[in-house]
């Protein structure tokens, strides 16, 4: 019975968090805090009204989430680009505490969701979450499958070619990773 409890404290703080951001984005409405967010809609608008790919941020652009939220806020409205990118955030959260945190996850997600800037940021039509999510997926499958892996890690490049910094090592954590399962089995 103990458990049953906790689990249903769980799932209600889980979807209490999440209800909780769709609400900020509903409140944030088409008002930006990140410039950002105009620069990603605006590259989808300008491919749609002259077919050419131009990038958001003048040299460099992140095509996935540029291509995905301009489409969500070009036929939904700005509301639903910035549910989506929340959305994309509260899953990568949970993925992070599943793949990196080895104790006390529920306590990680609290954490990572009672950090105002986190949340609040995360409430706007925005990149970051689109990688973040594919970064933390990526992750995820690198013990069950190198392939999907390497899918999840593509999409996590093409939405941030930053994060290849972070999954360049990626190869050499998995061969440690292995290796240490494989001496302790």
């Amino acid at each position: 019975m103990e458990t049953v409890k906790k689990k249903s404290w769980v799932i209600f703080t889980a979807l209490a968090i999440f209800f909780f951001g769709i609400y900020l984005c509903f409140l944030r409405g088409p008002h930006f805090s990140d410039g950002d967010s105009y620069s990603v809609i605006n590259s989808f608008l300008i491919f749609l009204d002259t077919g050419v790919y131009f990038p958001s941020r003048g040299a460099y652009g992140h095509p996935i989430p540029e291509t995905v939220l301009g489409f969500v806020s070009y036929n939904f409205g700005v509301i639903a680009s910035n549910i989506l990118s929340f959305t994309f955030f509260y899953l990568s959260i949970f993925f992070v505490a599943n793949v990196f945190v080895e104790k006390n996850k529920f306590l990680f997600i609290l954490l990572a969701f009672s950090n105002s800037i986190l949340l609040i940021d995360n409430t706007n039509t925005i990149d970051y979450p689109f990688a973040l999510l594919f970064f933390a997926v990526g992750f995820f499958f690198l013990r069950k499958s190198i392939l999907v892996s390497a899918i999840f890690f593509a999409f996590c490049i093409g939405s941030r070619a930053n994060f290849a910094l972070f999954i360049y090592p990626s190869p050499v954590s998995y061969t440690h990773l292995r290796a240490h399962e494989t001496r302790h089995d």
